[in-house]
């Protein structure tokens, strides 16, 4: 059933309708982010190691367009989104070293960290 259908058979409020479905469009985003995130940690961890870099890269490529895409103004969640986004961008960019895979790793536990605080 479509949103315009819902409204029309509704008793309530357009306006709380509209609340309603922007909080669970929200919540479906934050989903959708936050296991990116956790994908992206499995394969940070793989990374030095895996034989199948391909798909490791297209983990952290998802995750990383998650962090970037939905960057808004400021608070400690769009932070630790946009470092997220950078040390994905570090270790995909150039030669994965410990210390980018390190960097990395905390950005995305910061970043898995701040979604599931908001």
């Amino acid at each position: 059933m479509c949103f315009a259908s819902l409204i029309y058979k509704s008793n309530q409020p357009i306006a709380t309708l509209l609340c309603s479905y922007v909080k669970v469009n929200e919540m479906v985003i934050v989903y959708e982010e936050l296991k990116a995130a956790k994908a992206a940690k499995a394969a940070i961890d793989a990374l030095l190691t895996a034989t199948r870099k391909a798909e490791v890269l297209a983990a952290l490529g998802k995750a990383k367009r998650c962090a970037v895409l939905n960057l808004s103004s400021g608070g400690a969640l769009n932070e630790a989104r946009a470092n997220a986004g950078i040390a994905l961008s570090s270790v995909m960019h150039s030669r994965p070293t410990q210390e980018k895979t390190d960097r990395a790793k905390t950005a995305i536990n910061d970043w898995i960290r701040e979604l599931a605080a908001g």
